[in-house]
């Protein structure tokens, strides 16, 4: 039952991931940014 339960488990957090990403990534991005801002103000 565990082993079939798995992949379906997975599946769904994958879709999450991506929308975690999706929603994450722009503002890793401007993190990013900043931060090699705040090395060339150095």
């Amino acid at each position: 039952m565990s082993h079939g339960k798995f992949p379906f488990g997975k599946h769904v957090e994958s879709r999450y991931f991506n929308l975690f990403v999706i929603f994450l990534a722009p503002t890793i991005y401007i993190k990013c940014r900043n931060s090699r801002k705040n090395v060339k103000r150095r």
